[in-house]
């Protein structure tokens, strides 16, 4: 007789998915939650340097950014790459407040149906407790917005920061 493994039930699913739900509302309930400090600038200008100062944080101009965040890796970096790095760094300098310890990054990609490349990220909220994702976005972060903002060094990583925060406290639907 062979053993067979035992199938997870309709009832333990959606017993997982109403305690998700609770979660992600009772993390949500708190307002400091998900929201840029008043030092964001000074939290920026310790990092932004050099020729960083006049670049956007921009599709087309993200090898620089991630040269400043030290990220020389043997594969091609992207820009969800570099974004991740900033949302890593502003959640762990405190610049965003979190409601456990844990960090902000993508959890999904959007991608233009014709070309194949990505045009946008979900984010996600990760619990260094549980290692696994704790809320997300209701909404993606689309690189034609961040590309279309003026805003150059300090300015583009704080404006980053404040549209990550709009996206993970935007109104969820039931």
């Amino acid at each position: 007789m062979r053993f067979r493994r035992r199938q997870p039930s309709r009832r333990y699913y959606a017993r997982e998915g109403r305690r998700w739900k609770r979660g992600e509302q009772k993390i949500l309930a708190d307002p400091c939650v998900f929201t840029v400090g008043v030092g964001a600038h000074q939290w920026a200008e310790a990092w932004v340097i050099g020729d960083l100062t006049a670049a956007p944080l921009h599709e087309d101009s993200f090898d620089r950014w991630s040269a400043a965040l030290g990220m020389e890796l043997p594969y091609a970096l992207t820009f969800e790459m570099v974004i991740n790095a900033v949302l890593q760094r502003a959640v762990s300098d405190g610049a965003i407040t979190v409601p456990e310890p844990g960090t902000i990054k993508s959890k999904s990609n959007v991608r233009d149906p014709f070309t194949e490349t990505t045009i946008g990220i979900g984010l996600g909220f990760v619990s260094s407790r549980t290692k696994r994702l704790t809320t997300a976005s209701p909404e993606t972060l689309m690189y034609a917005d961040l590309n279309a903002r003026p805003e150059l060094g300090v300015d583009a990583a704080v404006a980053l920061l404040r549209a990550a925060s709009d996206i993970m406290r935007a109104p969820r639907h039931p």
